[in-house]
């Protein structure tokens, strides 16, 4: 078996290459080192690659391009994807093939290819495609590793108060089954983690959790961020792309922020949970997939259904079981316990000795209103064991603004302060707050008081010059 040696030069993600003629083989080698690549391997055929178990390689390359075209040629190169596959499943497979055949092409994919090019291909089409496959692989592992999943006994869904046991006792239903959730809850409640949860507690906690960001993605982009695309499909689509659909088959499809998904969109993502059949971007042929879907909003949905910025119908296929994760104002009883666990886990990772929090700084963090909910909450107990060390979280090591609320007693009873006010000059007060906070921006002020931009333009518009 002919195979080249690692290079010293880093502990980048190796490349192998599986398969095709001893000449080309050697010919590819070369050019993958003049390409920059760390270090590449090859070998000799797809039987012999019990080897992958033992390496770390991102990226193998099975080069197809001397095989015939044909029926029994799609058969042949299934059984050769799913070699490598099974030798070592985080690896992601790139297919040399001989002719264009799109037939053929998507056999590869279902098969599990990440990248399908035709013979002979460019150089810096063939790095690019492997720089492709290496963040797929990276994201693939990351999304299967049990070390990102909550496992079923992760301390970190704290359920000390009535309100969040009841929390998870629906999260532990909702697992058991494929029914899409929909998950609500203000900004920093822990949305995503609660879907990871739901997905590590069910039947599909070794499939990978693959998340779309609703709220960044471009209209125009979704059916190829969702689907895939072939190259040549639209301009710069210069190889082919499996979809985060493709990516998450087996596993769980965490749509994040759905209400901010482009109207255009919707339609789209309708028709592909009515069906679960993925048809990338410039090929005639569609296959299924079979994932759950999960989805999140801060917005809550109702009011976007109301506001015409989320299609009812779709509304009404995520809303199979639906969870609303609580703000930490409304579980205070969870405060010192979830501070206390992500104290211990930031120490950890600062390597710390904090283990405990006392008395007199779990009454200052009880004292908070906490805004930015569980998110806010891990930020502070990340900084101060960065800045500090324990055994003991002391009041001093807490940030100057949060003894300043206590010592004024604003949050003991807040209803003082609000005495005589009219209830239109409380939401104003509050939404002016809150814009200041976030620097003039709507949308972030939206989302912490959990409405719509659009609800928060209009209260805005209605005030007269001398509010």
């Amino acid at each position: 078996m002919n195979r080249t040696q690692p290079t010293a030069a880093s502990d980048s993600a190796h490349v192998l290459l599986i398969d095709g003629p001893d000449t080309l083989r050697e010919i590819r080698l070369g050019e993958l080192r003049d390409s920059g690549l760390a270090s590449c391997r090859a070998e000799t055929s797809p039987e012999e690659i019990g080897v992958l178990q033992h390496t770390d390689a991102a990226v193998a390359i099975l080069d197809l391009s001397a095989s015939a075209p044909g029926k029994p040629a799609q058969s042949d190169d299934a059984r050769r994807i799913r070699a490598v596959l099974t030798a070592r499943p985080e690896t992601a497979v790139v297919v040399l093939m001989p002719d264009d055949s799109a037939r053929r092409a998507v056999a590869a994919m279902r098969a599990g290819a990440f990248d399908v090019l035709t013979a002979p291909v460019a150089d810096s089409l063939l790095v690019e495609a492997i720089e492709a496959a290496c963040a797929a692989a990276t994201r693939r592992t990351r999304a299967t590793t049990p070390l990102n999943r909550p496992e079923p006994t992760r301390p970190v869904l704290v359920r000390e108060s009535q309100l969040m046991r009841q929390v998870c006792d629906r999260i532990d239903l909702a697992a058991q089954t494929d029914a899409p959730v929909l998950i609500t809850g203000e900004s920093g409640t822990g949305k995503e983690l609660c879907a990871q949860t739901i997905h590590a507690l069910g039947p599909r906690a070794s499939g990978p959790f693959v998340v779309l960001d609703c709220a960044s993605i471009q209209a125009e982009r979704f059916e190829s961020e969702l689907f895939g695309h072939f190259r040549g499909a639209f301009s710069g689509a210069v190889t082919d792309r499996p979809g985060l659909a493709t990516l998450a088959d087996g596993g769980t499809l965490f749509l994040d922020e759905i209400c901010e998904l482009p109207a255009a969109a919707q339609p789209k993502l309708l028709r592909f949970l009515q069906s679960l059949q993925v048809q990338p971007v410039g090929s005639i042929d569609s296959h299924p997939v079979d994932l759950r879907v999960i989805a999140a909003s801060t917005i809550p949905p109702l009011e976007a259904v109301a506001d015409g910025r989320l299609r009812d119908e779709l509304f009404y296929r995520l809303q199979v079981v639906s969870i609303r994760m609580p703000s930490l104002r409304e579980r205070p009883e969870d405060i010192v316990p979830l501070a206390t666990e992500l104290l211990r886990r930031a120490a950890r990772l600062e390597n710390r000795a904090f283990r405990s929090i006392a008395p007199r700084a779990a009454t200052v963090l009880q004292a908070q209103p906490w805004p930015g909910n569980v998110r806010q909450l891990t930020s502070v107990m990340r900084a101060i064991t960065v800045l500090h060390d324990g055994p003991e979280l002391k009041p001093e090591m807490l940030p100057d603004d949060m003894h300043n609320l206590v010592a004024g007693n604003n949050f003991k009873d807040p209803s003082k302060a609000l005495a005589g006010m009219t209830l239109a000059e409380i939401e104003r007060r509050v939404i002016k707050a809150t814009l200041e906070r976030h620097h003039g921006s709507v949308p972030k002020a939206a989302r912490e008081l959990s409405v719509a931009p659009s609800t928060l333009y209009r209260k805005i518009d209605s005030w007269t010059p001398e509010d």
